[in-house]
């Protein structure tokens, strides 16, 4: 899903590891109209900020690693967020090019793993040996993002 360049800095951890920007100051005034509602893409972006993984979990920085072509994968910056055993993956392409890249995660000892987009309501389900062999394939237009909710499953 396509963002607005000050809604993707919305949900980046800066400018240190225990803030988020549960609002958006760096929104261009030119841009914002007062006289409507704030478009749905705003509104879903906050909903989703707005929950207790993205205001008390933990973060951690995700390697990011070469994707279909030789540097596009630069362009990509990846997180995750932890809170009370769930986890969210965030994962943006804050570039004017379109990029890919392969993201290294680590879910333990999971068998398979539902990955939900909270942007557009997608799922994509993998097993957990592929994601160790080559980590998560991404492919990402320019200014756009994915945040995945993750489901862990285990065969007993």
């Amino acid at each position: 899903l396509r963002l607005p360049k000050s809604l993707l800095l919305s949900i980046c951890p800066i400018p240190a590891p225990s803030c988020l920007l549960n609002t958006f100051p760096n929104i261009n005034p030119r841009f914002v109209r007062l006289d409507r509602p704030p478009p749905v893409v705003f509104k879903k972006l906050l909903n989703i900020v707005n929950t207790d993984i993205f205001r008390k979990g933990s973060w951690s920085l995700l390697n990011v690693e070469r994707g279909e072509d030789s540097l596009s994968y630069n362009n990509i910056l990846a997180w995750s967020r932890e809170y009370e055993g769930k986890k969210v993956l965030i994962i943006i392409n804050f570039s004017e090019y379109d990029s890919s890249a392969h993201i290294r995660v680590n879910f333990g000892n999971s068998e398979k793993i539902k990955f939900t987009d909270l942007l557009n309501n997608k799922e994509y389900e993998y097993k957990k040996s592929d994601l160790d062999t080559n980590g998560l394939f991404v492919k990402l237009k320019k200014y756009s993002a994915h945040i995945f909710s993750c489901e862990y499953y285990v065969t007993i």
